[in-house]
């Protein structure tokens, strides 16, 4: 399934987790799934990861072992009326049985700033409310808590680094419904070390026995020059003195994750606390995005904490014997409503319909194309869907995508009954192949052929059976943007108001 399965006999189990001898391979959350958060509530956690460009935004997990997770739909289906995007780092946390997400947004014209919603349930409906605070440079990643008082806090950082400033850690005084700030904010840390290199973010902050700890990532989060890590300080107070561990970085790169962090605690209740995070994969480099991981963290006899014995990310956690296979997609689209681990880009909603059983119908808008996509969840695969030409308007581009942005995609499709790839990066847009098809076609099977996260072949077949490779390997480097990882996406392009119909979506690891 995965090259690394070949070699579990050489991967070290940790077994300490749960007792049972049944295991997989961290990640716990393949695919793109930074700036994850999580809590427990009764006998389920409930997760929550950066959505960017994507929507819905904000997806929310669901899973009863701490390995299992089920996507239960989002914080948002609609991006919030007062953001444009950059939907990043959300929080979850309960107060006084009510649900809390802090998360980042950017006003129309404006800074990044900080908002929350609010919910009944772990798993929504969520109310937004009005931003909190978005200084001028930036204002992102959230955290909430209260003091052994009750007196709730916002911690934040100051997006200095965007100007080549220091980035300051930020607490400020909440009022007692979490929706507002009051009295002055306050700075409590900032980088100050090398291995921080411009920026502290990402704070958690939670209290242990006579200490507040706040975990916290230095450098680079992103792309391949990224240097990300994560550190810890302490203070009695949560004003400070903060003082940071000697030994940091606690969590870094080694040969299986590159550039760990972002990451908050959670408790198993009992007495075991996990930490969420997320990290590249070396073998999939930055292509299929910032995957989310989960690692126990155990505490020292000096009283700081220690993540898989300094060792970096750990490539095996015990876990049920159900969830091997998690790297597959697969829709036949026999629902009336699509499965909600499908996305699309948050500025550009597109029209979908599933029509009799089993034919799903993507329109396009004014911006004349439509894109319903699925996070890639290995660097090898191939993905799979059938057009259904009959049914499709001649004159609109209908395919398969490999997709960064809008500006970024290699796909293959059909157009006025000719088989093309396009090639768009930067947003040029090349042909660099076309096959002319008999005029009676009615359908046609397309399938992209994935290796090592951008290396892309092209395959059509006219039956399902018997695949015709098509063109040269065309390389994808260009594709994902800094902070997010490729899509394999549905697209209908080229045709105001036009429509594309697909049948059979299958995405498989080779």
């Amino acid at each position: 399934m995965r090259k690394i399965l070949l070699n579990l006999t050489k991967i070290l189990i940790v077994s300490s987790l749960y007792s049972t001898s049944a295991f997989a391979i961290n990640p716990v959350f393949p695919s793109d799934y930074p700036d994850p958060s999580a809590i427990r509530y009764g006998k389920y956690y409930y997760s929550v990861a950066t959505s960017s460009e994507w929507a819905p935004v904000f997806p929310i997990m669901k899973s009863k072992n701490m390995v299992d997770w089920k996507n239960v739909g989002s914080v948002f289906p609609k991006r919030p009326k007062w953001a444009v995007g950059n939907f990043w780092a959300p929080e979850i946390s309960m107060y006084k049985n009510k649900f809390y997400i802090y998360y980042v947004g950017r006003k129309k014209n404006g800074p990044l700033s900080i908002s929350v919603a609010t919910s009944d349930k772990p798993d929504g409906k969520y109310t937004d409310h009005e931003p909190l605070v978005g200084q001028s440079v930036g204002s992102i990643d959230p955290m909430p808590i209260a003091d052994d008082k009750g007196q709730r806090y916002l911690i934040w950082k100051e997006d200095a680094n965007s100007k080549n400033l220091p980035t300051p850690i930020w607490i400020q005084k909440m009022a007692e419904d979490g929706l507002k700030l009051i009295d002055k904010p306050q700075e409590i840390l900032r980088n100050d070390k090398t291995w921080e290199a411009n920026l502290i973010e990402a704070p958690y902050v939670m209290k242990k026995n006579d200490y507040y700890y706040m975990f916290y990532s230095g450098n680079a989060c992103c792309g391949n020059e990224c240097n990300y890590a994560m550190g810890v300080a302490r203070s009695k107070t949560l004003t400070g003195k903060w003082e940071k561990y000697a030994n940091n970085p606690i969590l870094k790169s080694n040969e299986f994750w590159k550039c760990p962090g972002h990451g908050s605690i959670f408790n198993d209740g009992k007495g075991k606390d996990f930490l969420i995070y997320h990290a590249y994969e070396i073998n999939s480099s930055v292509y299929v995005g910032r995957e989310g991981l989960i690692d126990q963290v155990t505490w020292n006899k000096d009283g700081w904490p220690s993540i898989n014995n300094g060792n970096g990310a750990s490539q095996v956690v015990a876990r049920t014997k159900n969830s091997i296979d998690k790297f597959s997609f697969k829709d036949d689209f026999m629902n009336t409503h699509l499965k909600s681990e499908w996305q699309w880009p948050q500025d550009n909603e597109p029209n979908v319909k599933i029509i009799s059983r089993g034919n799903l119908v993507l329109s396009q808008n004014k911006k004349n194309n439509a894109v319903l996509a699925i996070p890639s969840k290995t660097a090898n695969y191939t993905a799979q869907i059938k057009v259904n030409m009959e049914r499709s308007d001649k004159k609109s581009f209908s395919g398969i995508s490999a997709y960064g942005d809008a500006e970024n995609f290699i796909s293959l499709g059909v157009k006025n009954g000719d088989l093309y790839i396009l090639k768009k990066e930067k947003n040029k847009l090349e042909t660099p192949f076309k096959l002319y098809l008999p005029r009676d076609q009615k359908n046609i099977y397309l399938k992209i052929d994935v290796t090592s996260g951008y290396k892309y072949k092209f395959l059509y077949s006219k039956d399902g059976k018997n695949w015709e490779n098509l063109y040269t390997e065309v390389l994808g480097i260009f594709l994902p943007p800094w902070d997010r990882g490729i899509r394999i996406a549905l697209v209908s392009m080229g045709n105001d108001n036009g429509k594309s119909v697909f049948q059979n979506m299958k995405i498989i690891p080779k």
